[in-house]
């Protein structure tokens, strides 16, 4: 994590996008906080520049390479992209983004990392264009914990990261080691049906990623 969050402290810099990637350990759960500001001419579309909006394009970069690399390490990791603002105060970080990011990610029965309302929100505000680069969320019916009918309509509405995207700045996980992986799984947790269960799900996404249309892609 701390070698690709310096390469891509030194990509933001070359966009001339505000430095200074904060991390931070809680026992299981790790806290990725990365600051916004106005890029330059390079991150711009029609209706102007939005430093969140890419942001959240490159926090999804780095997000896909950590949990590539973690399920060949046998860790099963489940996040979410939160944004807004954050307090620190004695090394310990507070805020709404905080909470809502503990919430989404002990929803979800899979291996991934779910964007929460406040960032599916900030990338359903734009309208780039459809290049297959920017193709880092996508529409998808992701299977979640007591899924009520009220929740399930509830998650129906977010996206979820796109694991099979390569990353342009990261070094990228073989395809195939991914599949050795999970095939090892299901065998070592063939009788455990919770735990298999996660990596079947998981698993399926994966699978169903390159058979979708792109109009069922959401960018």
């Amino acid at each position: 994590m701390e070698e690709n969050k310096r390469t891509l402290e030194q990509e933001l810099s070359k966009g001339h996008y505000k430095t200074g990637i904060r991390t931070k350990d809680i026992f299981d759960n790790i806290q990725i906080f990365i600051p916004t500001d106005v890029p330059n001419t390079q991150y711009r579309d029609d209706t102007g520049g939005n430093s969140i909006w890419w942001t959240i394009q490159h926090s999804a970069d780095l997000l896909i390479n950590l949990v590539r690399y973690a399920i060949t390490k046998n860790i099963f990791l489940r996040g979410c992209i939160s944004m807004g603002h954050i307090k620190e105060f004695r090394e310990v970080y507070y805020g709404k983004p905080v909470i809502e990011n503990a919430q989404f990610a002990e929803s979800l029965d899979m291996i991934g990392v779910i964007a929460a309302p406040s960032s599916t929100m900030v990338l359903r505000n734009k309208s780039y264009s459809s290049s297959p680069r920017f193709y880092y969320f996508i529409k998808y019916h992701m299977p979640i914990n007591n899924p009520t009918r009220k929740r399930r309509k509830f998650f129906d509405r977010l996206t979820i990261l796109n694991l099979t995207r390569k990353s342009g700045i990261f070094d990228n996980i073989n395809d195939k080691e991914l599949e050795n992986k999970f095939q090892e799984q299901l065998l070592v947790h063939q009788n455990n049906v919770v735990v298999r269960r996660k990596w079947e799900n998981t698993k399926s996404f994966i699978e169903y990623v390159p058979k979708i249309t792109d109009e069922n892609l959401f960018l």
